[in-house]
């Protein structure tokens, strides 16, 4: 039988490892304190970048037209294989793009203060020579210092 149907799931896990930079402009709306924006730029440079894709059987059985059903299982046996695990080929080193966050703000102390938050990343240069680029969401986290003003 030349057509027989068989569905995969395809999936790309991405990891990078780089330096970042991140000036923002922050606005508070209220006099508190408690809520703030913020909008800027993301500049980076990637030390690495790896991807890992995995080729997975959504069924594990099919039906040939002749009526005879068929197990269904890669190569190795199992109902996944990974086709391929390694560097992102044409890695673009610098990245940039602009990044939205809103954050709260609690008081530790006088001076200190921590602001957990929620970001998103817009790509503006692609992560590789394939023209891939990665939009992010992201929770933040962070301690602050207020000197004196």
């Amino acid at each position: 039988f030349d057509d027989v149907p068989v569905e995969f799931r395809q999936q790309a896990t991405f990891s990078f490892f780089g330096l970042w930079a991140q000036p923002y402009v922050r606005f508070v709306p209220f006099a508190s304190d408690i809520v703030a924006f913020g909008l800027g730029t993301d500049l980076g440079f990637l030390l690495n970048g790896n991807v890992q894709h995995t080729k997975s059987l959504t069924q594990n059985t099919v039906r040939l037209p002749n009526g005879e059903t068929l197990s269904l299982r890669m190569p190795d046996g199992s109902s996944s294989t990974t086709s391929r695990d390694g560097d992102i080929i044409g890695l673009k080193r610098f990245q940039a793009s602009l990044a939205f966050r809103i954050e709260a703000s609690f008081r530790l102390s006088e001076q200190w203060y921590l602001r957990p938050g929620m970001q998103y990343r817009l790509p503006l240069t692609d992560v590789s020579a394939s023209g891939m680029k990665v939009a992010a969401g992201m929770l933040t986290l962070a301690l602050t210092h207020r000197g004196d003003r």
